[in-house]
């Protein structure tokens, strides 16, 4: 059905008029619900009412179908954001359109590898097989040290920004600190919860996210907030579906109460400043990136596709200064510049960053074919992990690891966890190999 939907899909952005038509943004609006039900039941079974899918297609929803169905006909300005940034609106029917295509390979992706094993869900954690978990509370304890160093390391580097609840604290921080900071907490969790360790050991955890959450950086409080959610999904205990709706409205409103209380100018404001006029005001800093998708869609329209050089700084990122060595040589710009999120925001002189979107940002590097065929990547590479995460531990750390994106993603570049994966397959093997010679393997 997955394959109807997509012809469907095609059939309709191909036939979709250049400007704004309510009734076929309700018929692709209708598709899409149609193929995500499907694509989220197939995944829980599959997997649990936990999974990437789940996440990643609430937050899909909001970012590119909600506002041409629900808000444009009603207030199309009613997110600032809106007018004060031009975009092009005849091509809001055709690019939610090409929204719906990349879903639609999405969902295909996500059912075109399957699993031929037929191992039972018996117990995530033991069918994951290491070969020694004695190695493993090794690497455990030198995991929770360096978490510890690491983060206060850096939130001394910030402190003045902290102490000052600036939203720019972390600004002149390398950015691999924060990527090593990150995927160290990640790893933690992890780690903690297959081993059964005393929950006390995230405290560096819970510090972290309330930090970041403190300053009005939502980012690493998300990845924070998954990677806990779906270890403890996977390692101890399944959630529920009632337990996951409550999650989702705390999260939606606490998030959102975050992001009104960051000042646009680096400086937060007062409770007592922040109010709501409506229900979508909850989901704002996801609807927000629809306009991304129209401003994506109509600049490829005027300048082409820039063949992936978007992409080089998320690809080369494990490695520090590669980024900047490649394209300062090859296109005498830096890795940030190349950036789709960039490109939109310099387009229409924005004076803080507007963001990128999942769709628009692969359709601006490799058109309307790449759309399909990388959507039915990320689906393929998420059923893959989702499945093979039964029989190795770090199958599971790379599922959670991207899993931990898939509310950002589709707001962001593709790629973007490239370089977290990276750096915790490098910190988790470096560990694992580290002791192993040393220690007699626990059969």
């Amino acid at each position: 059905m997955q394959i109807l939907s997509l012809l469907l899909a095609i059939i309709l952005f191909f036939l979709a008029p250049n400007k704004y038509d309510f009734f076929v943004c309700c018929i692709i609006f209708c598709l899409f619900i149609y193929t995500a039900v499907i694509t989220i039941k197939n995944s829980s079974k599959k997997e649990s009412v936990v999974n990437f899918s789940l996440f990643f297609t609430i937050s899909f929803f909001f970012v590119n179908f909600f506002y041409p169905v629900f808000i444009y006909p009603v207030d199309k300005y009613y997110f600032p954001v809106f007018g004060r940034f031009y975009f092009n609106e005849a091509v809001i029917t055709k690019s939610t359109a090409l929204a719906l295509i990349g879903y639609c390979s999405f969902s295909i992706g996500t059912r075109f590898f399957q699993d031929k094993s037929n191992i039972h869900d018996v117990g995530f954690a033991s069918n994951i097989f290491v070969r020694s978990k004695l190695i493993l509370k090794y690497t455990h304890k030198i995991i929770l040290i360096s978490a510890w160093v690491v983060c206060f390391f850096i939130f001394f580097l910030a402190k003045d920004g902290i102490l000052k609840r600036s939203s720019d604290a972390f600004f002149n921080i390398e950015p691999y600190l924060l990527v090593i900071s990150q995927c160290l907490i990640n790893l933690l969790i992890i780690l903690n919860f297959y081993l059964k360790k005393n929950i006390r050991n995230l405290a560096i955890a819970v510090i972290y996210a309330f930090v970041f959450i403190y300053v009005g950086d939502r980012g690493p409080a998300i990845q924070t907030g998954l990677v806990l959610l779906f270890s403890y999904n996977i390692f101890y205990k399944k959630i529920s579906r009632s337990k996951i709706i409550l999650i989702f409205i705390a999260g939606f409103i606490g998030l959102t109460l975050v992001s009104a209380l960051r000042g646009k100018d680096g400086n937060n404001r007062q409770f007592n400043d922040v109010e709501f006029t409506h229900y979508y005001d909850f989901t704002m800093d996801l609807i927000v990136n629809n306009r991304n998708l129209y401003a994506g869609y109509d600049y490829v329209d005027k300048n082409g596709v820039n063949y992936g050089q978007s992409s080089i700084s998320y690809l080369f990122a494990p490695i520090p200064l590669l980024p900047s060595f490649i394209t300062t040589n090859l296109y005498g710009v830096t890795p940030q510049q190349l950036s789709t999120g960039t490109i939109l925001t310099n387009d229409v002189n924005a004076t803080w960053g507007l963001g990128t979107n999942l769709i628009a940002d692969i359709y601006m590097q490799f058109g309307f074919l790449g759309v399909i065929i990388l959507m039915f990547f990320l689906g393929n590479v998420i059923s893959k992990l989702a499945l093979n995460r039964k029989r190795k531990l770090f199958v599971t750390i790379c599922y959670i690891f991207i899993s931990s994106f898939s509310i950002y993603m589709a707001r962001s570049s593709l790629f973007d966890s490239v370089r977290y994966i990276a750096w915790a397959a490098m910190i988790y093997y470096f560990l694992f190999y580290l002791f192993k010679p040393f220690l007699k393997a626990v059969k």
